[in-house]
């Protein structure tokens, strides 16, 4: 009896391995509650307009736009620059503040856009310092693990400048 061979091919699995770079959202979390002038709370929908000013009174808006939100027992909840994207520096400077207008009534006092614990720490990073294990620059590592210069990177300084490099980044010289 002949014992009939069939060929099955390989089967392979592949897996790509994608560095992901961790990306600060675009959006900023917002809620808040709307109530009628006798008290009660507002039901259905709403269209709100958000609008960011570098000032609690006057000038102009240095972003805005408008969303229609459900309301719940006059509850909303909601993500600033879903409809338009905050430009990058929009958060720059001392203080921001959040107008909200409800159809066509400016609610009023503006609001002051405060921060949230994280992003206290990140603000240390302005200051010219930061804590890194390595640091990379248009991808190519400037500074290893070990925190010494890394690479081919060639630094360059205008006439009657001179530089060096001493000592680790990570050690105070002694």
């Amino acid at each position: 009896m002949a014992i009939a061979r069939r060929a099955f091919p390989l089967a392979a699995l592949f897996v790509l391995v994608v560095p992901v770079r961790a990306q600060v959202p675009p959006l900023l979390g917002y809620q808040g509650r709307l109530l009628r002038a006798d008290g009660s709370a507002a039901t259905g929908t709403a269209t709100v307009s958000f609008s960011m000013f570098s000032s609690d009174t006057g000038g102009g808006a240095l972003w805005s736009e408008t969303q229609t939100l459900g309301l719940s027992n006059g509850y909303y909840s909601t993500f600033l620059g879903l409809v338009t994207a905050l430009p990058d520096g929009t958060m720059d400077g001392p203080t921001r503040w959040l107008e909200v207008k409800v159809g066509a009534e400016t609610l009023s006092p503006r609001q002051q856009i405060g921060s949230v614990g994280y992003a206290l720490v990140a603000r240390s990073i302005g200051g010219g310092s930061a804590n890194v294990s390595s640091l990379k620059v248009a991808g190519q590592t400037v500074v290893d693990a070990n925190g010494r210069l890394a690479g081919s990177a060639r630094y360059g300084a205008g006439s009657g400048i001179t530089y060096g490099v001493s000592r680790r980044l990570d050690r105070p010289s002694a």
